[in-house]
């Protein structure tokens, strides 16, 4: 065979290692998951040259690797809840929890592989948003007017601005 050439041959579809501590809960599965990402990769990428060595690409190569293996390691459910802390989707249950899932955001944020704009939800963000529904003394018609989006006001505030030069003529 010649170097830089592989035959394409048939093979078995990998199967999905089972997590091997699939008895502990999701969330200390993450933690530990979260812990090894942040271990694996630094805060901030390398800065490669407009053409990188060899030795430079084979580097990202083996940290994308390392990545790949923690990932089948933990399976796919610890994966995808660590990327919905990091994205902000679900709160943080602890304070510990919050430190990792920003330090992941941070890391995949710097290497564009998340917006800028998402944020972490710690846990002390998620009893300040549910205070308010809580409070039953709050008046209906501010809930009413804050829960309608924009859009729908700058779409009613076209459609009487049309109404008015209509009914000008």
């Amino acid at each position: 065979m010649r170097p830089g050439f592989s035959r394409l041959r048939r093979m078995e579809q990998e199967k999905e290692e089972e997590p091997a501590d699939g008895s502990q809960p999701l969330d200390t599965r993450c933690t530990r998951y979260m812990q090894e990402f942040c271990d694996i990769l630094p805060l901030l990428p390398p800065q490669l040259p407009e053409t990188p060595s060899q030795e430079e690409v084979s580097q990202e190569m083996l940290l994308m690797e390392r990545v790949t293996k923690l990932k089948k390691q933990f399976g796919r459910e610890v994966h995808q809840r660590a990327m919905e802390l990091a994205k902000g989707a679900v709160p943080a249950e602890t304070e510990e929890v919050f430190t990792l899932a920003t330090g992941l955001r941070d890391r995949l944020v710097a290497r564009k592989v998340l917006a800028a704009d998402c944020q972490v939800v710690g846990p002390a963000e998620t009893t300040a948003k549910a205070s308010p529904a809580l409070n039953t003394n709050a008046q209906p018609e501010e809930e009413v007017r804050i829960q309608q989006p924009s859009s729908q006001q700058g779409f009613l505030g076209c459609m009487a601005g049309l109404a008015r030069k209509l009914c000008a003529q």
